[in-house]
């Protein structure tokens, strides 16, 4: 009960959205001509926020079909990058017009200071990238044939979104300096479009169509978030879990979704007006990284118990070796360090793998207090039952039987 207890815990501790938001109120700002200020970006953010929030919460169908929608403009716009990354990386000056700055002797040449627990903390968030794949599968059970699905989906978007960030990356080096790369932040795509396509269609057409997919992430991951949190619920480990497991007043989980909404607006009203984005980046992924690892080592524990099992979707043993020694790097090096992982302008905040591993303590806190130490206390044995709710929902409820 432990490991199932802290990781539902800190699912939903964590159940905000907070980067997909941040992102879109600055593209969208700036593909309108309007200087995107700490306070606008995040105020523009959680408006949409609560925008796709009402959307999802009086009808999931049409919150689908919306996310569906700008899932595609999301592919068209991946073509475009890697469209930009040929053009630009292949095609002379004579056609491009553009200066090429990416010069091969210079390719490896160290511009920054380095330290070993920084690189953990940027491939954390280079992982980050892929964030799309693991969430995926809290929603399974709402895929036709999800086997199937997965097994074709998973190599192909895997292979589709490695070839758009490697070309995207490309075209940025070869287009844009050095120092504007440090100082553009997320708006580094809105520039790549303004040089290449210029300011009419580059940095507003394209710029807006980089926010509408940034707003087609906040739907998806509010939905998944909202879900999550739902099931979680459903377990009954936490507070008023009948209430929010439910999917009241519109077949539609709006008390995960107003919880969800309610954290984000917190962290980001709360936080100071820095590089909270990469922060948060790296304090999310840190415990990830942990439970990952965790999944990792139970795959050898099940394979050893179970040798007759096979799943229909498995990992090869060299795979999951790798991939517990990355974890095992990737969870010390921010730790093994005098140097402060966190992104620029942070070094004075705590330590983001602290925190992380701070919140991960008080979700085994929250389970010892009240599955061990309460439960012994005032002598009584918890006992969960399942209780059919008036909207069909099967939430479980733990019942307190006196010794």
């Amino acid at each position: 009960m432990l490991a199932t207890v802290v990781f539902l815990v800190y699912s939903v501790m964590f159940g905000f959205t907070i980067l997909n938001i941040l992102v879109f109120g600055e593209y969208f700002l700036q593909a309108i001509g309007i200087e995107p200020t700490e306070y606008k970006t995040r105020i523009t953010g959680l408006l949409f926020l609560y925008v796709t929030a009402l959307i999802h919460g009086l009808s999931v169908t049409h919150g689908i079909r919306i996310q569906n929608f700008l899932g595609l403009l999301k592919l068209g716009l991946a073509v475009i990058m890697v469209m930009t990354g040929i053009y630009t990386s292949f095609f002379p000056y004579s056609i491009t017009k553009l200066e090429n700055h990416l010069h091969w002797n210079e390719f490896f040449h160290v511009k920054t200071s380095i330290s070993t627990s920084k690189f953990s903390s940027a491939v954390i968030k280079a992982t980050f990238a892929y964030a799309g794949w693991n969430s995926v599968h809290t929603v399974s059970n709402e895929i036709k044939d999800p086997v199937r699905t997965f097994k074709i989906a998973g190599p192909l978007s895997l292979i589709i979104v490695t070839i758009t960030y490697v070309f995207t990356n490309i075209a940025y080096l070869v287009v844009i300096l050095d120092d504007e790369i440090r100082s553009s932040g997320k708006l580094i795509g809105s520039l790549l479009f303004e040089k290449v396509f210029g300011y009419r269609f580059g940095k507003q057409f394209l710029t807006f169509a980089a926010a509408s997919c940034a707003g087609g992430n906040v739907f998806v991951v509010l939905y998944t978030i909202s879900r999550t949190s739902q099931e979680v619920f459903k377990e009954g480990y936490l507070p008023f879990s009948q209430v929010m497991a439910s999917n009241w007043p519109l077949d539609a989980p709006m008390p995960s979704i107003i919880l969800s909404c309610f954290l984000s607006t917190v962290v980001v009203l709360g936080s100071p007006g820095k590089d909270i984005y990469g922060y948060i980046v790296s304090l999310e992924g840190y415990p990830n990284q942990i439970f990952i690892g965790l999944a990792t080592i139970g795959i050898f524990i099940i394979r050893r118990r179970y040798p007759h099992v096979k799943a229909p979707i498995r990992a090869s043993y060299i795979g999951t070796v790798l991939v517990l020694l990355i974890i095992t790097y990737l969870s010390v090096s921010p730790l093994a360090t005098r140097q402060s992982p966190n992104p620029e302008g942070l070094e004075n905040w705590p330590n983001f793998a602290i925190v992380a591993i701070m919140c991960m303590v008080a979700c085994v806190s929250y389970w010892a207090i009240m599955f061990r130490i309460f439960p012994k206390i005032f002598g009584y044995e918890l006992i969960s039952e399942d209780f059919e709710q008036e909207d069909g929902l099967v939430v479980k409820k733990w019942i307190k039987v006196y010794r």
